[in-house]
């Protein structure tokens, strides 16, 4: 028998699919544990969208438990896939998304979670092919980038306020959640404080400035206009009577699609004051 036909033992045999198993094993366990503590967060859904596993960094920011979503939710369900985005995934197309994921809708819409908040959220959903190139599945692949984006945000905002602050001096900057219905400070002491409603600001104007302040909102907030201007008088308990404020704002859509509106304020009340006593004292000549 010459040593090409010799049988290889049945020992050795067994000896190099049992070395084989193992080291199958130990991959399967490596890639077990890579994809359990990845910094981001991974999704494995099947052909129907049903999801089948999640890793520890997506437990985390859905604020979910495994056993309460895996198996239950469905990717096509998400009140952010609408048909056309649906079509996509299925037909395998590798896609990228960033939009503000809002977890209080998802509780009246989608699954249970523990979180309220809203983040700025960065998606990319691909494809999961067999060795036929058959689509078996699709991973979602995610990650919370709030920080980074409201920096940015910020930053971009401040360039523009600045612009219009060469207008005016010694200005603060606001900005008007529309869908939230909060005002928010941008920088300095803009008589709209933190998480004021539009309501508790009108509530702070004089009674006959409040119907022309909600007017420009209102046009501001249907898009009827892009910008305005509008003085108007608020109360200072400090001083015990009102001041002028001018205030000058504009429609931004730059912050992920979500509407603001962008505002700059500068106390006018001295500027006012003086050009009343100048026309007295002109009527006074005039007499």
């Amino acid at each position: 028998m010459t040593e090409p036909d010799m049988a290889i033992p049945q020992d050795g045999k067994m000896s190099f699919e049992k070395e084989t198993s193992e080291l199958l094993s130990d991959q399967l366990v490596f890639a077990g544990s890579v994809f359990a503590r990845m910094p981001m967060s991974i999704e494995i859904y099947d052909t129907q969208g049903i999801l089948r596993d999640l890793n520890e960094r997506a437990q985390q920011m859905y604020g979910v438990e495994p056993a309460a979503v895996i198996g239950t939710v469905n990717l096509f369900d998400s009140p952010y896939v609408d048909e056309q985005l649906e079509a996509k995934i299925r037909s395998g197309e590798d896609i990228v998304l960033e939009f503000e994921y809002d977890f209080e809708r998802m509780n009246r819409e989608y699954f249970s979670t523990r979180n309220t908040n809203t983040i700025i959220y960065e998606a990319k959903i691909v494809p999961v092919r067999n060795k036929k190139g058959t689509i078996v599945g699709h991973m979602l692949l995610t990650n919370d980038v709030t920080a980074t984006k409201e920096a940015e945000f910020r930053t971009e905002e401040s360039k523009k306020n600045l612009e219009m602050a060469l207008e005016t001096a010694s200005m603060s900057s606001w900005v008007y959640d529309v869908r939230k219905q909060i005002f928010g400070s941008l920088y300095g002491n803009p008589i709209m404080h933190d998480g004021m409603s539009l309501t508790q600001m009108q509530d702070m104007l004089h009674p006959q400035d409040r119907a022309s302040a909600q007017e420009l909102f209102d046009r501001l907030i249907n898009r009827d206009i892009e910008q305005g201007q509008i003085t108007v008088r608020a109360f200072d308990p400090r001083e015990g009577q009102y001041r002028h404020y001018e205030n000058r704002m504009r429609l931004s859509t730059e912050h992920r699609g979500k509407l603001l509106i962008i505002g700059t304020q500068i106390d006018v009340t001295e500027r006012i004051r003086m050009a009343k006593d100048t026309q007295d004292l002109l009527a006074k000549r005039a007499l």
